[in-house]
This record gives C-alpha cells, structure tokens and sequence, in this order.
C-alpha cells in the first residue's frame, strides 16, 4: 500500500500504530487510506479496502458511516460526530468525521466492550435496585403487620400492603375453623357480591385453592387460569366472576399450626419471579405471625370481658325507684378495663349506687375491679353509712390488700323519703374519689353537676378525711353517674366531653332508662378504644 504523498515516514508509522481506526475516503468516495486498527474494524486487510469506492465495503449503504462520511462534506470543515450501530458492520462504533479538502478523515473506535461494561453496571444497578425495594417492601411488610391487634385489622393491612407491594387487586385471608370443619374469609371486598356469598364460609375438606392449601401445608401458584383449571377444574365460574387470571395461595403457619390460607390474585396473567415467589413466602410468615398474634389478643380478652360482664350483676329495683345500667367494652381493641358500676340495698331500705374505674386496660385491671366492687358491695351490705366513710373504709382496705393499686369512685346513698313531710322527696347524699360529677336532670330538663365532695382517688391516701354533699330532687328526676370514658374524646377535651354530655342528657333525659343510656351512647358517638360504664336512676313518686 502506498502512503499519500503528504504523509512522512514518521506519521505514517505513528498512525499504523495508533490504538483508534483511522481511514480516509477521496473526492471520488474511495479509501485512500486505512490503518491497521481501522481494517480491524472495517473487516477486511487494508490492501483490500484501499481504492474501493466506501459504499462497496461492509459499512451499510446509508449506514452510521456513510452518513458520516457524507454529513462531514457538508459542515465547512468541522467535525461530524457519530456514535450507533452500524447495521453493515454489526458493530456498534463512535467517532468523527472531518473534511480536509477534497478527502474525509474518519477516525472511529468499537464501543462493544464499553457497551457491555455498561451494561453489567446497569444490570447491578437494577439488581441493587431491586434488593433495596425488597428489603423496602419486608420492612413495610414487618411494620405494617406488627401494629393490628384484631384479625379483622390484619386482613385490612394485608389488603393494603399487598394491593401495594404485589400489584394485586385482592388479597384475602381464610381461616380454618376451631373444629376444623369449615374455612371463613376474614374479608372479601372489593370482590363481587356472588363471589363474596359462595365464599363466605366452605368446607374445609373441599376441593378448593385455600382449602387444599391449608389442609397441605403447601403453597399453590397458578400464573393463569389454564394453569388453575388444571389443579382445580370446578373454579372457573368463580375466576370469571371475580375477573380473576393469575392467583397464588399461600399457607399461613404458625408454629406447627395452619392456621388458614393468604390468597392473591390479579386482573390478568402473572408469572411470579423467584423473587417474588420469596416475597410472598415472607408475606405469608408474617401475616401468620400477626393472626396467632391478634387470635390470642381477642381470646385474652374475650375471657376478661366474660369475667367482668360476670361480676357486673343484675340491678335491684327498689320501690319507686327505677335503676338501668350499661357497660361496654372498648371494642376497637378487644380490651377490658376496671370500669364497675354497681347498686346494693343497705339494712335500712336505702340503696346505694357506685360507679368507679381501676386503671388499666387488661386482665388485670378487670380482676382489680372484682375485688373493689366485692369489697365495697360488701361494706353497703354489711352496715347504714355515709358514702365518705363506705369509700374511707374501701381506701383502707386497698392500702393493706391492694397496695399500689389506683381507682375513681362515686357512692350514691339514695335515702327513704321523710315520712313526717309527706312529699315523698327523697334525699340524694353522695361522695366523689377523683370521679367524674354525677348528673342531674330535672323533669322541666335542667341539668346539674353534682359537683363537691371531689376528694383524692382511691390508692393515694388512705387518711385523707373525705366529706358528703346532699340534694333533695323532685320526683321525676333522673341521675347519671358515668365513667370517664363517656367524656374523655380524641377529638373533644373532658370539658367539652363533659358538656355534649349535659346537653345530650337535657334533650334525651326524658326517654325510658335503657333507651336513654342507648341514645346516649350514639349520640357521643363514643370513642371504641376506651370501655364505658353508665349508671342511671329515676325517683318515681312513692306507691
């Protein structure tokens, strides 16, 4: 190959050496020159490329090079820049293009090795991507289910999370019934309403994706409905219905228990990815995890609620007094409490109310309850007091069996009328321990807080000298005594609480006893995450 006539030994050489190709195309659009690199990657020896029009070489008719070639005779000497593919070559190329009078001096590199380095990085970029969403999505997953305390609350996360998390569209929990004869969908929204009937409650022993799951112990993955109608020919009404094409069901264990079935499904055809296929395994052992959590929680206090509602008896009707009561149980949570309320018939004819609160929110708590009431149902019983010293004795009794133990209380004497009068008025004579103010309503609707007599809270000090108000109402009056969780809001302060009380009692307070204490109650609207305790008495006139 002969060396243009312009190119010295030396530059010829430096140019044969060169790691970047170098080529050069003539007026009449031949090579004129190519160095060695160049041929590399034009793919042919430079004895065979020189002299061949550009167009007749490998490079693609109107390929990255020819329109190189031909950009950089139209730019007055600057540089054409190109970096693609040429689909002649089969290389992906990058460089530049310059006219120098009548010639252009391509000088081009392959950038195979450094596209395939880019892409290793974009791959572990991805795949680090990837790792933190998952590690992102189990924390979330972890978080999410730690928090409910009800299974009702369990599905509801799970719904979320997984809506979320796994693009589904449901996400549902079965649970296996205690004899093990039937399964039960914790929740089915937003499925359909036949589909939410037909699985409602099935059998355990059925032949279906959570039934077989859970009886197995093994997981069972359907990417579309071919696949499931192969495992479980009978479901195909209830894929249509739900709109369901891809669906997984996955066991929830707990321990050496199954506990039921996790089912996901989705709109259309998914293939879970090991990744995911891992993901949803997690899922599973968490929410497992949550279910035995929360069936436990509302066990514990299915069976304190069935303990307090035992030690709440039934009230005493004296004559021409009308007595009505109402506990709840902060249902939100399943929790029980030290709310008590409570009505005795003393040895001299009058009846003595109480209303109080152990603090506390647990087994615990309710246990307390039952020795106070009993102690003070006790002391009513045994002799004719005054509240003060009923509750004075009751403080005492605490300081020796009960040490640490705190509790509010109100005592309510409801005294026989005064014969020698002849009114038939009856004598209201009352102590508060750190309770809330008992209401009056009058018959014309007035409403007072029977204030005063607002002494320590039980457990504080025994010694403390603790005082008795009296009022006489007119019959036909109404008394509420109530514990603080009728008044104490999220949104409302006790004041405010104490307020809507007063007004909802002046409007309603002429209603039957039970339905006033019913309205009552949807009328606060009050909060289910604190149990409530209300106590109501109406005089009538003396028979």
């Amino acid at each position: 190959m002969d060396a243009p006539a312009y190119a010295p030994a030396a530059l010829l050489r430096a140019l044969e050496a060169a790691r970047d190709g170098l080529f050069v195309v003539g007026a009449d659009e031949a090579v004129t020159y190519v160095n060695a690199a160049a041929a590399d990657v034009l793919g042919a020896p430079a004895e065979e490329l020189v002299g061949r029009p550009l167009v007749e070489l490998r490079p693609a008719e109107g390929g990255l090079l020819q329109g190189a070639v031909a950009a950089a005779r139209t730019t007055d000497g600057s540089a054409s820049v190109f970096d693609g593919y040429d689909t002649g070559l089969e290389l992906w190329l990058e460089g530049e293009a310059t006219e120098t009078g009548e010639d252009v001096v391509v000088a081009l590199r392959t950038t195979d090795a450094r596209r395939a380095r880019d892409r290793r990085a974009q791959r572990l970029t991805e795949d680090l991507e990837r790792a933190l969403d998952r590690a992102h999505l189990l924390l979330r997953l972890s978080e999410a289910v730690a928090r409910p305390r009800t299974v009702a609350e369990v599905a509801d996360v799970v719904a979320r999370v997984a809506l979320s998390g796994f693009s589904a569209t449901f996400a549902g929990i079965a649970l296996v019934s205690p004899d093990q004869r039937t399964m039960a969908y914790v929740s089915l929204a937003p499925l359909p309403e036949e589909t939410g009937q037909a699985w409602a409650v099935f059998p355990f022993d059925a032949h279906t994706p959570p039934s077989t799951t859970a009886r197995t112990g093994r997981a069972h993955l359907h990417q579309s409905r071919a696949e499931a109608l192969v495992d479980f020919p009978d479901l195909l009404p209830d894929l249509e219905t739900a709109g369901v094409h891809a669906l997984a069901h996955l066991p929830l264990v707990a321990g050496d228990a199954v506990l039921g079935t996790l089912a996901v499904t989705w709109p259309h055809e998914h293939a879970l990815s090991d990744e995911e296929r891992g993901l949803l395994s997690v899922f599973a052992g968490y929410t497992a995890q949550a279910i035995q959590r929360a069936l436990l929680l509302e066990q514990r206090g299915h069976v304190a609620e069935t303990l307090q509602r035992a030690m709440l008896t039934d009230l005493p009707q004296p004559d021409s007094l009308e007595l009505a009561a109402l506990y709840r149980t902060a249902a939100r949570t399943n929790r029980v409490g030290g709310d008590w309320y409570d009505a005795v018939v003393s040895p001299d004819g009058a009846t003595v109310l109480v209303i109080g609160d152990v603090a506390g929110h647990d087994v615990e708590a309710a246990a307390r309850m039952g020795e106070l009431r009993a102690m003070l149902r006790g002391f009513a019983a045994d002799r004719d007091e005054p509240p003060s010293a009923l509750l004075a004795r009751l403080d005492r009794a605490m300081a020796r069996l009960l040490p640490g133990s705190t509790a509010t209380a109100v005592v309510m004497r409801v005294e026989q009328p005064d014969e020698d009068t002849g009114t038939g008025r009856r004598t209201l004579r009352w102590s508060r321990a750190g309770h809330p103010a008992p209401l009056l309503r009058a018959p014309d609707g007035t409403v007072t807080a029977l204030r005063g007599a607002g002494d320590l809270l039980l457990g504080v000090w025994p010694e403390d000298p603790r005082g008795d108000r009296t009022v006489e109402p007119t019959v036909g009056s109404t008394v509420l005594l109530y514990t603080d969780g009728v008044v104490e809001r999220r949104d409302l302060g006790v004041s405010e609480g104490t307020a809507a009380l007063e007004a909802a009692l002046a409007e309603l307070g002429g209603l039957p006893l039970r339905e006033l204490l019913d309205r009552l109650v949807q009328r606060l609207a009050l909060d289910a995450e604190d149990d409530v305790a209300l106590l109501a008495l109406r005089l009538h006139p003396p028979r």
